[in-house]
């Protein structure tokens, strides 16, 4: 008879909560509005595309995107609606199951708090918006670590499972987050010195050989990446830029995690209800401030929609006619509010009555226009000019910041397709999205 207490988290508790923190974020996102940066609007001009056309607008990891088409159709939601609920449900998920595999012993109600508190604090708010793809993916990792183990096939099968689904969702984040995983289960077993013998660890030396192999094989698939250009050009600088913005962005949660379960053990006094309910206070409060605080908007974005079906009203361009094109947060943005189409693929296509939006402009560049014809200023910052101009500006002979700009942007849309593309493709494919 095994008389040990049980004190491991109650998973059924921790599900409820996980629940209640979805419902929670979900109204925080809803009442915020409409985010700006450009991962959000790529999903939901892909989630747009993909909802209306059976068609998706970018390649990417299917598994973020059939969450977010699940629950469309479980819900029957608007698309920004559907947006907000995903983001919600996926960072809740994420948070618990990081709290889970840092206290692993039974949580008391100021655990809960704590991840409803780092859920809310400014510097994590804002995080589901640009890494979504990347917290999924982690998450299930993060559940490998707190429920790994090798004893019996069904070990073997959960292991395989997990490891697919966070494969199937950020492969940059599945390789970065597999070797930290891998490593800190390879020196939990070196600091247990396992003594008795199994199938899997029949030498001590094991573990480290595993965790070594794994880490080499994770620096030659980054230089693989870099040789074969797998993310573009810069393929080398965008996946440790990428690296180093996961470890920047996500280790003060694991932190402030390790931190308030480490008090909570050390000190009674933190478990009482009296400080619950400080918590809780604290939690609406810095809830109002990260409420407040700044985040990309569509601000910019719907005024460049407006002055363009502007334009169109007057009779200056006609949208069936002149294509026009520009970034693809541009184009995600006005085909996510309007259907309208901007290209944001093919610029070397353009032809003779065709427009480009060229961006990030200052007060300098508005200069440089008001000489020029053949162009109408969108806002401060944007301005849209004909393909007469697009070649007078790239012909001139002298180098100036407009014609720095606008070979950068090109550069920007040329580098869209890599192999990148075409992996993302031929998983969509494998699962309908096509």
């Amino acid at each position: 008879m095994n008389l040990e207490r049980e004190d491991k988290p109650n998973l059924v508790l921790i599900g409820l909560s996980t629940f209640l923190l979805w419902l929670l974020l979900f109204v925080f996102f809803q009442y915020r509005g409409e985010v700006g940066n450009e991962e959000s609007l790529a999903r939901l001009a892909n989630l747009k595309s993909i909802a209306e056309t059976n068609l998706l607008r970018e390649q990417l990891e299917p598994l973020p995107i059939l969450v977010s088409l699940f629950l469309k159709k479980i819900f029957s939601l608007k698309i920004i609606t559907t947006y907000n609920l995903s983001i919600s449900l996926i960072y809740s998920f994420f948070l618990h199951v990081a709290m889970l595999s840092v206290s692993k012993k039974e949580w008391k109600l100021n655990h809960f708090f704590i991840v409803y508190l780092v859920s809310i604090l400014p510097f994590c708010i804002n995080l589901p918006y640009t890494y979504l793809e990347e917290m999924l993916s982690f998450s299930f990792l993060l559940l490998l670590y707190r429920y790994f183990q090798l004893e019996t096939v069904l070990d073997l099968l959960l292991i395989f499972v997990l490891v697919l689904l966070s494969f199937l969702s950020h492969l940059l984040m599945f390789l970065t987050g597999l070797v930290l995983i891998s490593s800190l289960i390879c020196l939990k077993f070196m600091k247990e010195k396992r003594s008795k013998v199994t199938v899997f660890f029949k030498r001590k030396n094991i573990p480290l050989r595993i965790m070594l192999f794994i880490q080499f094989s994770f620096v030659i698939m980054i230089l693989l990446f870099t040789y074969l250009d797998f993310y573009g050009k810069s393929s080398l600088g965008f996946q440790l830029k990428e690296i180093w913005e996961y470890i920047y962005r996500f280790s003060p949660i694991f932190i402030l995690f390790i931190l308030g379960v480490y008090l909570l053990r050390s000190e009674r006094e933190l478990n009482t209800l009296g400080m619950s309910a400080i918590v809780l206070v604290t939690i609406v409060v810095v809830g109002y401030f990260s409420f407040k605080t700044h985040f990309e908007t569509t601000v910019h974005y719907k005024n460049i929609e407006t002055e363009l079906l502007s334009l169109s009203g007057r009779g200056k361009i006609t949208l069936s006619e002149n294509v026009i094109h520009g970034l693809k947060p541009y184009s995600d943005y006005i085909y996510y509010r309007s259907g309208n189409f901007i290209n944001f693929k093919s610029i070397d296509s353009m032809k003779k009555k065709d427009y480009y939006i060229l961006s990030n402009l200052n007060s300098q560049d508005e200069k440089y226009f008001d000489r020029k014809i053949g162009n109408f200023p969108l806002d401060s910052f944007s301005i849209l000019i004909s393909k007469e101009q697009v070649d007078k500006i790239l012909n001139e002979k002298d180098t100036n910041e407009i014609k720095i700009k606008l070979v950068e942007q090109f550069n920007r849309i040329r580098d869209q397709n890599h192999l990148y593309t075409s992996y993302c493709k031929s998983l969509s494919s494998f699962f309908g999205l096509k």
